[in-house]
């Protein structure tokens, strides 16, 4: 059995994504792996890319986007490795990074999945995309509204995003980007894969989820560290990413918490986007950019309406 499978989603990132498989091939070099590319109908030559410059890669090319649970979950079921790594392809895995990933998991077996550090282009640390606790609906609210920056004394507020933290210490967590997650393979076949009722965005939290109800734990080791270009195959259309947070964070709550958190949830985020419009409104009135401004508001303000219309899919077996 080989000791790491690599596992990236890709959908139009093509110049990231290159970037991304040259650091993975450095960090492999003395690692017994496996990496895998599942492209999800890219049409920016993605797919000639990987094919032209990284043979080595396994590439599994679908006709349509099938979203990011559904297109790992392909590659989940053809690894032979002991552990397996969901990394996005606008990232760069940084020196020693899977080493210390390896080591890590090998002296931690109570640990189901771990994660490291995530930094920004800038290369300091993304304290939220890096770990955080379980969210309920409203500690999910006074982070979208930036109380845990605002507030930072005041400890309700930064619950969610585990603020007062600066991550230099290995420790239990709840919750792991989908970015930059170790996963037992072991763990996998006790909890199963990624849910694929996810399209895109909450999958990450629901696995985590899982993961612990079964006794195992997740952890955070301050050694490993990536760069994280911060979602650049869904950030350019800013409905289409308020959609998918609206219904998969609905479909987290509903699923683990029951259809009262669900609604909880409907109510604060409609509250979150429509605070945003007026915020975005002030800005139109103020500032020179009026397009992007009336953009944005227009957005947050179909957002609002969506909170209310927007269904899961899911029904409780």
């Amino acid at each position: 059995m080989l000791d790491l499978a690599v596992i990236v989603v890709n959908w139009n990132t093509k110049d990231l994504l290159k970037k991304c498989l040259e650091s993975v091939a450095v960090e492999t070099k003395d690692i017994a792996a496996e990496i895998f590319v599942v492209d999800n109908a890219s049409t920016d030559g993605s797919v000639e890319m990987v094919r032209r410059e990284f043979p080595q890669v396994r590439l599994i090319t679908n006709t349509k986007n099938l979203g990011f649970a559904k297109a790992n979950n392909q590659a989940i079921k053809l690894t032979h490795s002991r552990y397996v790594l969901l990394l996005n392809p606008d990232t760069v895995v940084l020196g020693g990074c899977f080493r210390s990933m390896l080591v890590f998991m090998d002296d931690h077996p109570e640990a189901g999945a771990a994660g490291g550090k995530i930094l920004n282009p800038k290369g300091k640390v993304d304290y939220f995309r890096s770990a955080k606790r379980f969210p309920t609906p409203l500690t999910k609210f006074f982070v979208d509204i930036s109380l845990d920056k605002l507030f930072p004394w005041f400890k309700p507020f930064g619950r969610y995003s585990l603020s007062g933290w600066n991550r230099e210490n290995a420790r239990e967590v709840d919750v792991l980007s989908g970015a930059f997650m170790f996963v037992r393979k072991e763990v996998i076949k006790d909890v199963g894969k990624l849910d694929e009722d996810y399209f895109i965005l909450a999958e990450d939290a629901d696995w985590c989820f899982r993961i612990k109800k079964k006794g195992w734990k997740i952890l955070f080791n301050p050694e490993a560290r990536i760069i994280h270009f911060a979602g650049e195959s869904i950030d350019r259309v800013k409905i289409t990413r308020l959609r998918y947070a609206i219904s998969s964070n609905l479909l987290y709550f509903q699923k683990h918490h029951g259809r009262l958190a669900g609604l909880e949830f409907r109510v604060l985020m409609s509250l979150t986007n429509f605070l945003r419009a007026m915020k975005w409104t002030l800005r139109f009135i103020f500032c020179k950019n009026r397009k992007i401004s009336w953009d944005n508001i227009r957005s947050h303000l179909q957002a609002v309406f969506l909170c209310y219309t927007i269904g899961t899919g899911w029904k409780k077996d």
